[in-house]
């Protein structure tokens, strides 16, 4: 069986190492490539290339898509997520890179207000740095 999606798991906290925080009932699933989402999607081109406003919430999601797939061919399994229980705060991808965690926040727009990412490096200020995409 071909398969074409892979989940990324939530951690509970930026702990090294990583793995021993993740929460397995918890997770997201990101298809192989941003073309597939597309497809399935029923995404026409025009709605990429002419920005259509109808299309503004979608953006995020093949921002996202694009960002996951980059990770996973450099870090292979060894990406997550992290959300705060009980709160809307929510980093799109963190990783371990030897003794140091990378938390990465994806915007679709030049809007680079992020309130999550402002929220984690408050709550975790010795993890940095953290990137926002």
């Amino acid at each position: 069986m071909l398969v074409n999606r892979y989940k990324i798991t939530r951690i509970s906290k930026p702990g090294i190492p990583l793995k021993a925080y993740e929460d397995f009932n918890s997770f997201k699933l990101f298809l192989l490539d941003t073309g597939l989402l597309g497809a399935m999607a029923n995404l026409g081109l025009k709605a990429l290339t002419d920005e259509l406003e109808i299309f503004e919430e979608f953006k995020g999601a093949i921002s996202e898509q694009f960002v996951a797939q980059q990770l996973r061919f450099y870090l292979h399994d060894k990406i997550f997520y992290w959300s705060q229980d009980k709160s809307k705060a929510e980093i799109d991808f963190i990783f371990q890179w030897e003794d140091k965690i990378y938390p990465v926040e994806v915007k679709a727009k030049e809007n680079l207000k992020s309130k999550s990412l402002l929220f984690f490096k408050k709550k975790f200020p010795s993890l940095i740095p953290c990137v926002s995409l």
